[in-house]
């Protein structure tokens, strides 16, 4: 919507479109950041049974969004493989030249080609791609730290 308003319908002059796009960002960010946040309080008061009986997202989380994210760093270390894949298999494999088409069935293989990608490559042996180093590991250095304590 905010592409529409800000550049089809030329509702600002040029010289202030590239700070009404700006704004328009922070906006959405702070929207989505907000929305994340308050999705997360929701579940953990839900994990506290403080409000497991009124909240239905909380009492019911999606198991895929919870895969889907637990798997972000694996999906945006590889979307555009798979998104750029299916891309050139559609145009130049398939003939398939449709917006929409490319736009959907990209999205779901950057997400879902992504994930079995993954797989794929852990089942063969190269499952450290896709995980921190031992040596900039957080729990290795927080472990370190207790060790030092005691």
């Amino acid at each position: 919507m905010q592409w529409l308003t800000l550049s089809k319908l030329n509702l600002l002059p040029n010289q202030l479109l590239a700070a009404a796009k700006l704004v328009a960002t922070l906006i959405s960010i702070l929207f989505t950041t907000n929305v994340s946040m308050c999705l997360a309080d929701s579940m953990c008061l839900a994990d506290s049974k403080r409000l497991a009986d009124s909240n239905l997202l909380a009492e019911n989380p999606s198991k895929l969004l919870s895969y889907i994210g637990t798997s972000s760093m694996i999906i945006y270390l590889t979307h555009v493989l798979t998104g750029s894949g299916i891309r050139i298999v559609l145009q130049h494999f398939l003939g398939v030249s449709n917006f929409y088409v490319h736009l959907i069935l990209g999205c779901i293989a950057g997400i879902f080609g992504s994930i079995f990608l993954a797989k794929m490559l852990s089942k063969i042996g190269f499952s450290f791609l896709f995980k921190v180093p031992d040596w900039l590991s957080v729990e290795r250095k927080h472990a370190k730290l207790l060790e030092q304590s005691n």
